[in-house]
Parts: C-alpha cells; structure tokens; sequence
C-alpha cells in the first residue's frame, strides 16, 4: 500500500497502480457471471438465462411456484428482482466513480504535479477542482459530460 501521509507524484502512482487498480478490478468482477456458474446480479437483472437453464425463471428458480402468488412465490420473485435492481444500479454507479477517481489521480500526477509542483500542496487549487469535477456528479447520481 502507497505511503499517502504526503501526497506526491510517487504515492499517488503507487496507489492509482496498485490498491485503486486492484478495488476496480474486483468491482469489475462482481459485475460478471462465474466461471463455476454462479450468475451475476447484473446477469439477473437483465434476465439472462444459461443455455441449460432454459425456460427456468431468470430471478430465481423456485419452479411452479414463481408464477403463483397463492404461495406468494410470483411476490418473492417480483421483491428478489426489484433488490437486485437495486443493488445492479450500485455496482454500475460505483464502476462509473472509481473509472473516473483513476482517470482523475492519472490526470492530477500527469499534468499538474509534473509542471506546478512535486505534492498537491504546491498546485493550483482551482485547476485540481476542474480536473475532479466529474467526481460531484458521480457522488450525486447527476450526469457527468
């Protein structure tokens, strides 16, 4: 893990390369189905069924009783698909964040600690803020550019 108690060109590469990298990698492969068959959330979601699987619920494979609400099972699926909806939503927001939190750190070190100083004290503040300005917007669920 980076040294981050002075925020240097060095440290912040050292993190963006090594504990962002790796968080954005993991985050990335929560969004996927397993290679042992396990389904994603975003797999879920989206209905997607495996080939062997074919004609089974996508949500949840609870058989005849998923289309019944005597037995409150086409509920169950209804409340299953709006959580993983949900949660989906999540992961893809925190992707978009953490895509442009790397795409901003490799700006920062890139551009303005190689030409205005050598740790973030010695940069303009106002030229940092309009690098990460796309971070508010991921924060508050707007639309970035």
């Amino acid at each position: 893990m980076a040294d981050l108690t002075r925020l240097d060109a060095t440290s912040l590469g050292t993190f963006r390369t090594h504990a962002l990298a790796e968080f954005i990698t993991d985050l990335k492969a929560i969004m996927k189905d397993d290679t042992n068959g396990v389904r994603s959330v975003h797999s879920v979601v989206k209905g997607l069924v495996p080939a062997e699987h074919f004609g089974e619920n996508a949500v949840l494979g609870i058989g005849l009783m998923g289309a019944d609400d005597v037995t409150y099972g086409k509920t169950l699926v209804s409340s299953v698909l709006s959580a993983a909806t949900s949660i989906d939503t999540i992961l893809d927001a925190q992707g978009d964040l953490f895509d442009d939190i790397d795409d901003n750190l490799e700006t920062t070190i890139r551009t303005l600690l190689k030409t205005q100083g050598t740790t973030l004290e010695g940069i303009n503040g106002e030229q940092l803020l309009d690098i990460w300005s796309d971070i508010d917007g991921d924060l508050s669920g707007g639309e970035d550019d």
